[in-house]
């Protein structure tokens, strides 16, 4: 092990303040990012969770106004007999169906990432 020979006292005085302003930045450091954690597993919990869950609503009922159109539309004959094309239609619905799944999803990660959060902070 090698030895440290100190010829001053003043240099230890000098490595003690260092050290304690070495000390105080890390805590610092360390209470900024428990304050990051927090806020962003408030706001998965809060903010992103309530968005995703609305933007599902709103998914579900364009699907569900876009089936009803299409229904309409195949179930109605035109004034000839003929029954109208509904593609636009069954595009609209496909469409409403994407949207839904991609919220589904996105709601689905807000908590896969919510829970990971929580593990990690408490291990951290």
């Amino acid at each position: 092990m090698p030895q440290v020979k100190l010829d001053s006292v003043d240099v230890i005085k000098q490595f003690r303040a260092a050290f304690i302003k070495f000390a105080e930045a890390v805590n610092s450091a360390l209470g900024n990012a428990e304050s990051d954690v927090a806020r962003t597993e408030n706001w998965l919990e809060g903010e992103a969770k309530n968005y995703w869950q609305s933007e599902i609503r709103k998914a579900q009922t364009k699907l569900a106004a876009a089936q009803e159109a299409m229904r309409m539309k195949t179930l109605y004959k035109n004034l000839d007999g003929t029954t109208p094309s509904a593609v636009d239609e069954r595009k609209a619905v496909a469409v409403a169906k994407a949207r839904l799944d991609h919220c589904t999803r996105k709601l689905e990660s807000v908590r896969r990432f919510s829970n990971l959060l929580q593990r990690e902070s408490g291990l951290y």
